[in-house]
């Protein structure tokens, strides 16, 4: 790999991906709950205080991504038949594998022992960044006439007890289907980086979170969403400066064809 005199690849690349998701169920992401008014919802969804509007936080995204890869057998998490020894939503920390390279490693945790005890954990800041996802049809979605809250609905909840039957409502704060998210995905390619790899990675994650649920009660039917690359592009940086050059294939192929699940599993069993 070649590197600059400080001992660091140079930066060569960054490869920005616009994405926009549409809600095809309500969304709860949680926010702060304090001060929450009486006859309010009892779990609140996190908003933008310049505007009230709910976002997407871009740590709830990147994180929901690596997770889906990690649990697609991408990373060196192996998960062991008996769950009490090991989550199956604990993070790679390995370091070396692709999803450690594109998500990061925290320095915190770059001292300690790799998953399954097998060396040294190997620290790294994360090539993929991931801006908050803000409201696009703010003004739809806020003239809508059946709202419970600004721009959100409340939906009301019973929990059961197994053994007594006692019922625990809840109520949760929700942005309705239909509200659109706009955010920007952008790798950092370093030279000697393999770029068209680490490309594919964070769009078999996209496609994965297409056919799964972002943010908090997904099993019950929350976050259901459909992604649209809006455009992608590819910054060069040249001795000139920087070069933008337009990435058509990324928007011509929907998400869910760069992801051959059935290959996946054969591969993982072979």
């Amino acid at each position: 790999m070649s590197e600059s005199q400080d001992g660091f690849p140079y930066l060569e690349q960054k490869i920005v991906v616009d994405l926009r998701i549409e809600l095809l169920t309500g969304l709860h992401i949680g926010g702060n709950d304090t001060g929450i008014a009486i006859g309010g919802a009892d779990r609140l969804v996190v908003r933008d205080p310049s505007t009230s509007w709910p976002y997407v936080p871009g740590s709830s995204l990147k994180g929901k991504l690596r997770s889906l890869c990690e649990r697609a057998g991408l990373g060196n998490v192996r998960l062991e038949p008996d769950l009490s020894r090991r989550s199956p939503c604990e993070c790679c920390r390995c370091g070396r594998c692709d999803v450690c390279a594109v998500f990061g490693v925290a320095a915190e945790v770059g001292q300690g022992q790799a998953a399954g005890g097998e060396g040294e954990v190997h620290a790294g800041a994360a090539r993929l960044l991931v801006r908050d996802a803000r409201l696009e049809n703010d003004d739809e979605v806020g003239g809508w006439p059946y709202l419970d809250m600004p721009y959100t609905e409340v939906k009301t909840e019973v929990s059961i007890d197994r053994l007594t039957s006692a019922a625990n409502p809840r109520q949760f704060e929700r942005v309705p289907a239909g509200a659109r998210f706009g955010t920007s995905l952008i790798l950092n390619v370093y030279r000697g980086d393999p770029s068209e790899r680490f490309a594919r990675l964070v769009l078999d994650a996209l496609a994965l979170l297409s056919a799964d649920a972002l943010g908090g009660q997904g099993s019950r039917g929350y976050g259901a969403a459909r992604l649209e690359t809006v455009r992608a592009t590819r910054l060069r940086i040249t001795p000139e400066g920087l070069v933008a050059d337009a990435i058509d294939r990324l928007g011509e192929l929907p998400l869910l064809q760069r992801f051959d699940l059935g290959k996946r599993v054969a591969a993982s069993a072979a």
